[in-house]
């Protein structure tokens, strides 16, 4: 177990903060960890009749469009069911019922302690998106079968979409 002697703040965004922090290690050492303070984030894959929503979005740290099931950043001190309500809405237009909490994983365990959370549902009522300020965000729908088939080749490459695919393929 490290015992953290010292701790400094050296950037405080809106989405993370990083820090470096002084360790000390169960045989008197001390090291230096970096470490990104994340609020968390919700992923959700949404059922319409036999197909699964996924969404297509640039992400500019990856240099791409990916396709990703629909997920968000968690709010400070914000309620991982009202979060995943929020979001289904958001990037689907879509209210959402029998909502499943599946389980939990750090996406980088080692420097950030950054927690998403993976549920299922199904569509309750389509409406429009009501997507956020420079949100540019295609919706589809694929089959369980086609995600695992996008998922081989590579055309899905996101490890919490990779995830929750697993999840539900195992569940089938």
């Amino acid at each position: 177990m490290e015992k953290c002697k010292e701790s400094c703040l050296l950037y405080n965004g809106k989405v993370l903060k990083l820090f470096k922090d002084c360790v000390v290690l169960d045989s008197g050492i001390e090291e230096y960890r970096e470490i990104v303070h994340h609020n968390g984030g919700v992923c959700i894959a949404i059922k319409n009749n036999d197909k699964y929503y996924l969404i297509k979005q640039y992400r500019y740290a990856c240099n791409d469009y990916l396709f990703e099931f629909p997920a968000g950043k968690l709010e400070t001190s914000e309620d991982i069911t009202d979060a995943i309500i929020r979001e289904s809405i958001e990037e689907t237009g879509c209210t959402i019922k029998n909502l499943t909490y599946l389980s939990y994983f750090y996406p980088t365990c080692g420097y950030s302690n950054e927690k998403i959370h993976l549920f299922t549902a199904e569509v309750d009522k389509i409406s429009t998106q009501q997507l956020e300020a420079g949100e540019d965000i295609t919706l589809h729908l694929f089959s369980l079968d086609e995600i695992k088939v996008m998922i081989d080749s590579g055309e899905i490459v996101d490890g919490k979409t990779i995830l929750l695919a697993y999840k539900l393929l195992n569940r089938a």
